[in-house]
């Protein structure tokens, strides 16, 4: 999934203003949205931008990509001399510095289903009697069924008719 810092259209038909929203890449323009980060007026004069710093720092710090009109109007608004601390960081390297962070992410996640499964497999061994032992196990604590004479035996001590 790709997160995207984006603008989403609001306002009246010829009259435009727009949120900045962070947004899965996938979803429309003025779809689905995440959380909205800022406000942007382009009829005042000057233009209306406003930001929640706070918001939108956190959202560039966990890998989130804005939009070429986005990244205008966050460097207008200086959020993004502060993200990337005085120097560019090209659009390239934030998008290799985030799939780095998604991979080590999915190892994280990966290493910790396979302690899960491990965990389960020891508990199931260690419990002979349960519905997922093997077959092994079972066969040891089963009792052994009586032989078909010792049945019909049973089924005539209860009044029973054979043959």
């Amino acid at each position: 999934m790709s997160v995207k810092i984006r603008l989403r259209r609001m306002g009246a038909k010829s009259q435009p203003s727009f949120r900045v929203v962070v947004t899965d890449s996938r979803n429309a323009r003025d779809g689905r949205f995440i959380e909205t980060i800022g406000y942007y007026n382009p009829r005042r004069t000057p233009a209306d931008i406003r930001f929640d710093e706070a918001k939108a720092l956190a959202w560039l710090e966990r890998g989130a990509t804005p939009s070429d009109t986005a990244r205008s109007l966050l460097k207008k608004g200086g959020i993004w001399t502060r993200f990337t601390k005085g120097g560019a960081v090209s659009p390239e390297r934030r998008r290799s510095d985030a799939a780095r962070k998604e991979r080590a992410g999915a190892r994280r996640t990966e290493r910790r289903k396979q302690a899960k499964a491990a965990g389960r497999a020891a508990t199931r061994a260690a419990k002979p009697g349960t519905a997922r032992a093997s077959k092994a196990s079972k066969k040891k604590s089963s009792a052994p069924k009586p032989a078909p004479a010792a049945r019909a035996r049973k089924a005539s001590a209860k009044g029973g008719s054979e043959g």
